[in-house]
């Protein structure tokens, strides 16, 4: 769902998944430089996951303090 250019995506899970406490599993910002916002993440010493790729974009997860995640999500760069 696309609203004032904000997209909404809702993602439901199987009944036999367990989900973790908190007020939302997870958020994800679109940034224009996976690299750039890692570079961020490691200046303020925060660990992230290891980038991986999923269809035509790269995304790294951020643990937050009540169990939910962050996710940052990049276009594929092809070198």
């Amino acid at each position: 769902m696309e609203v004032g250019g904000t997209i909404i995506e809702l993602i439901s899970k199987s009944d036999n998944e367990v989900r973790t406490p908190g007020p939302i599993e997870h958020i994800a910002f679109k940034v224009d430089s996976l690299k750039e916002q890692m570079d961020k993440l490691d200046a303020m010493g925060i660990a992230y996951s290891e980038p991986r790729v999923v269809g035509t974009a790269e995304i790294i997860f951020i643990d937050g303090p009540n169990n939910e995640k962050f996710e940052f999500v990049g276009r594929v760069t092809k070198n």
